[in-house]
């Protein structure tokens, strides 16, 4: 499910969060649990630590392994099953929230997925095996230490998915310098490049700004421009064509970006080279 990360955060900062309990659970291989639903007035996460077990919430499926937490709302239909031939081990941590009506409604109608390293987060296991442990034991001040460390395990993990998340894009931003390269002869939007690597235009826009120091929508008419005029140089193909094989259709909406961009049109722009080809 889409997932806004900035709110999240912003609602986790807001919310009252009160510790309700926390479980680890093992399940054996091919156990399954048909037509049940999530705890009512609490929210719960999912924290594999060995296995995979495939979860369907309120109609929404989800594969889950170490490194993908899940976070389900509160009274969600739930079915959920052991995959493969290992028993399913993990941690299903409770959370209430108090205060703001509109905070508690987002966060208990909230399904979605936070990916963290594959091997897991060293920082996070020590935090909920300290739980776990305080959980059973009679301590002065235990609420507030549960409380704590509620609120710690939430910060690794809210942590530990942003900087999962911003290697991802940085990943996504290297995939799209090599394939706006690789097909210059399509007619290629920006929308078209945020949709291939799951993001929004604005997104992409920030993180190849950020990445390349220019807009995605200057570096794809720059590298078309570059390949038109290695073209031009070096080939005898019409405009027309050429205009072609860099991704613009109308020959004369490609000479005016051509023009724009170079200051010269591409008839013009030949020409100068064929009488010296060092000076361009």
């Amino acid at each position: 499910m889409s997932l806004d990360f900035n709110e999240l955060i912003q609602s986790f900062t807001k919310a009252n969060i009160e510790f309700s309990d926390i479980y680890l659970i093992t399940i054996p291989p091919g156990g399954k649990s048909l037509n049940s639903t999530t705890s009512p007035g609490v929210c719960g996460i999912v924290i594999p630590v060995k296995g995979k077990a495939r979860f369907i919430i309120d109609k929404w499926p989800v594969e889950l392994e170490r490194g993908v937490i899940l976070h389900a709302g509160s009274g969600m239909e739930l079915y959920k099953e052991v995959l493969g031939n290992s028993e399913w081990e993990f941690i299903l941590l409770h959370y209430k929230i108090a205060g703001d009506e509109n905070i508690k409604k987002y966060l208990e109608t909230k399904n979605f997925i936070l990916n963290i390293s594959a091997g897991g987060s060293l920082e996070l296991d020590l935090l909920l095996q300290r739980l776990l442990r305080l959980e059973k034991e009679s301590v002065p001040m235990k609420s507030l230490k549960c409380k704590a460390l509620l609120y710690a395990i939430l910060e690794e993990l809210l942590q530990s998915a942003r900087e999962t998340m911003l290697d991802s894009k940085e990943e996504s931003i290297e995939f799209l310098i090599d394939y706006i390269q690789d097909n210059l002869d399509k007619s290629l939007t920006v929308f078209q490049l945020a949709e291939k690597v799951g993001m929004d235009s604005r997104q992409l826009h920030y993180l190849f700004l950020k990445r390349m120091g220019i807009s995605p929508k200057k570096y794809l008419i720059r590298c078309k421009i570059k390949r038109a005029k290695e073209l031009l140089e070096n080939e005898n193909y019409s405009i027309s064509r050429i205009s072609d094989m860099v991704g613009y259709e109308d020959p004369l909406h490609f000479s005016r970006i051509f023009k724009k961009n170079m200051g010269i049109s591409p008839n013009l722009y030949r020409s100068n080279f064929e009488k010296n080809p060092w000076r361009i």
